[in-house]
C-alpha cells in the first residue's frame, strides 16, 4: 500500500510538470506581449491549450487508472493469501508404544481441511514399499484391534484424528466382546510388531482446500527397534486360537 501512494505522488508530480511544460513555452513565446484584451486571440489560446493538454490529461488518465489497478489487484492477493493461510491444514503422524498398547494414528493439526494425496510405508533398507498396515502387517489381522487400508483420497477436517493402526491387550476390558489375551501374549506379539515396524517409515502428501499441494509430511517407526532384546515367542504361539 505504501509503495502503491508512492507511485501516485509520483505520477502526480510528472502530470504537473508535463501539464506546465505547453504553458511555461507559451509564456517565453509570447512574455513580450501584453494580455490580450481580445476574446479571439483568448480563444486561440484555449485552442493551443485543449490541443497540447488532452492528449497528455488523457494519457495521465489511463496510467493512474493502471496504478489504481494494480494496487488494488495487491490487496486483493494479499487478502487472499491470508485467507489460505488462515485455512492451511497440517499433517502429524505420530505413534505411542506403552505396555498394553501399540498405536500410530494421523492428526490434521492445521486450521483448514486437507485432502491426502499419497499414502505409502516405506522400507528404510529396501525401499519396499506398501500403500496400508493391512498389507505390512496382514498376517496379525485377526488379533489386532484396528488397521486401514489406502488412505489416499481421504479428507480430514481440520483438528480430525485418524488412527492407522491399532494393537491392544484388552483382556482386562471385559466389555468389549473380543478374545480374552494375557499379558505374556500380548508382549510377544508386540514384540513382533515392533520388528516389523521399527524398518518403515511412513510418507504422506496431501492438499489444502485450494488444492494446493503441501510439503509430504514423513515419519519413521526406528523407535520401536529400541525392544530388539526382548525374546519373542515363535510367531504360531501369537494367538493361534482366537476363541482361547
Amino acid at each position: 500500500m505504501i509503495r502503491g501512494n508512492r507511485l501516485i505522488v509520483l505520477f502526480a508530480i510528472i502530470s504537473l510538470v508535463v501539464i506546465s511544460i505547453p504553458i511555461i513555452a507559451y509564456l517565453v513565446k509570447f512574455s513580450a506581449s501584453n494580455l490580450s484584451l481580445n476574446n479571439q486571440d483568448w480563444a486561440h489560446f484555449g485552442v493551443y491549450m485543449n490541443g497540447v493538454l488532452a492528449p497528455i490529461i488523457a494519457l495521465t488518465g489511463a496510467l493512474v487508472s493502471l496504478v489504481l489497478n494494480e494496487i488494488s489487484n495487491a490487496r486483493n492477493r494479499a487478502l487472499l493469501t491470508r485467507e489460505e493461510m488462515a485455512q492451511r491444514p497440517l499433517m502429524h503422524v505420530y505413534s505411542g508404544d506403552y505396555d498394553n498398547c501399540l498405536r500410530i494414528a494421523m492428526k490434521n493439526k492445521g486450521l483448514g481441511a486437507l485432502t491426502i494425496t499419497k499414502y505409502e510405508l516405506i522400507n528404510i533398507n529396501t525401499q519396499e514399499k506398501y500403500s496400508s498396515f493391512f498389507e505390512l502387517v496382514s498376517k496379525y489381522d485377526q488379533v489386532l484391534q484396528n488397521y486401514t487400508g489406502d488412505m489416499k483420497h481421504q479428507i480430514l477436517a481440520a483438528g480430525e484424528e485418524k488412527e492407522l493402526f491399532k494393537a491392544e491387550n484388552t483382556w482386562i476390558n471385559s466389555k468389549k466382546k473380543i478374545p480374552k489375551r494375557n499379558q505374556e501374549e500380548f508382549m510377544n506379539l508386540a514384540t513382533a510388531l515392533r520388528k516389523i515396524l521399527k524398518n518403515y517409515k511412513i510418507v504422506v502428501g496431501y492438499t489444502d482446500i485450494y488444492k494446493r499441494q503441501m510439503d509430504n509430511h514423513e515419519f519413521d517407526f526406528t523407535w520401536y527397534g529400541r525392544m530388539e532384546n526382548v525374546e519373542v515367542i515363535p510367531e504360531s504361539t501369537i494367538f493361534t486360537d482366537s476363541k482361547k
